[in-house]
C-alpha cells in the first residue's frame, strides 16, 4: 500500500529580492529624513499596542518610530515618488509570476519605520486590503525578520501530537528572514510581527498595502 501526503489550503506569500542599492539608500535617507522631522509620530515596540506618540528624538532611538499614524500615504508626497514607484513595480513584477489575470495594483497605504536595537512590532494584521507588503531597505544580520501566525493555529493545535515529528503536525509559525533588498508579499489578513531587532544597526523598511484597480474605493 503506498500513502502520499497533501498539504491542503496552505497560505500563500511572496518573496524577491531586489538588487537596487541605490534605491535602497535613498529610502534609508527619506526615512532619516521622516525621523529627523517627525512630530507627534507613532512609537513602536512596547508602546505600539498603547498607540503612543512622540515628537522626542529619545523616544524614537529607544522605542522606534513610524510614519504610519501620521503619513501613511507616502506614495502621494513629492519626495518619495521615486520610491513609490519602485516599490509598486517590485510587486507588480513578483505578483506577475503567479496572478495572469493582468490586474492593475493600486497603493492602499505605504509607510515607513524605523527600528533601533530591541525594536520590533507585536503581532498584527492589515484591516480593509488585500494584500500587504514589506521592504526591506536596511536589514543587518540579526535585525530580525518578519514571523507569520498561521490564522488557524488555535484548532491546529487541539488535539495534536507534542512531537512536531508526528502526523498530521505541522508548524503554526513562520519566520522569513529579514535581508537588504527583500519584498515580501503577503494576505493582508495573515497575522504577522516583526521580530526585535538584534543587529546593533537600525532596520528600516517600507510597508504597503495593494488594491486592485477594478476593487471600488
Amino acid at each position: 500500500m503506498s500513502a502520499f501526503l497533501k498539504s491542503l489550503f496552505a497560505t500563500p506569500i511572496l518573496v524577491g529580492q531586489s538588487d537596487d542599492r541605490q534605491m535602497a539608500r535613498e529610502i534609508c535617507d527619506l526615512a532619516y529624513q521622516f525621523k529627523a522631522n517627525a512630530k507627534e509620530a507613532l512609537l513602536v515596540s512596547s508602546a505600539w499596542n498603547e498607540q503612543k506618540r512622540s515628537s522626542d528624538r529619545s523616544d524614537f532611538d529607544q522605542e522606534g518610530v513610524t510614519s504610519f499614524g501620521t503619513h501613511a500615504g507616502l506614495f502621494r508626497r513629492p519626495e518619495w515618488a521615486s520610491a513609490g514607484q519602485f516599490i509598486q513595480q517590485l510587486a507588480h513584477t513578483m505578483l506577475a509570476t503567479v496572478d495572469h489575470a493582468g490586474r492593475q495594483l493600486r497603493f492602499g497605504g505605504m509607510w515607513t519605520t524605523v527600528y533601533p536595537q530591541g525594536a520590533f512590532i507585536p503581532i498584527h494584521t492589515h484591516p480593509n486590503a488585500i494584500l500587504s507588503g514589506v521592504y526591506y531597505a536596511l536589514a543587518e544580520e540579526g535585525c530580525g525578520g518578519i514571523e507569520f501566525q498561521d490564522p488557524n493555529w488555535v484548532a491546529r493545535t487541539m488535539h495534536m501530537h507534542p512531537d512536531p515529528r508526528s502526523f498530521p503536525s505541522t508548524p503554526t509559525k513562520h519566520i522569513e528572514e529579514a535581508v537588504t533588498g527583500k519584498m515580501v508579499i503577503f494576505p493582508a489578513w495573515l497575522p504577522h510581527s516583526s521580530l526585535p531587532n538584534q543587529s546593533g544597526a537600525d532596520r528600516i523598511i517600507v510597508s504597503f498595502n495593494l488594491e486592485f484597480e477594478d476593487q471600488p474605493g
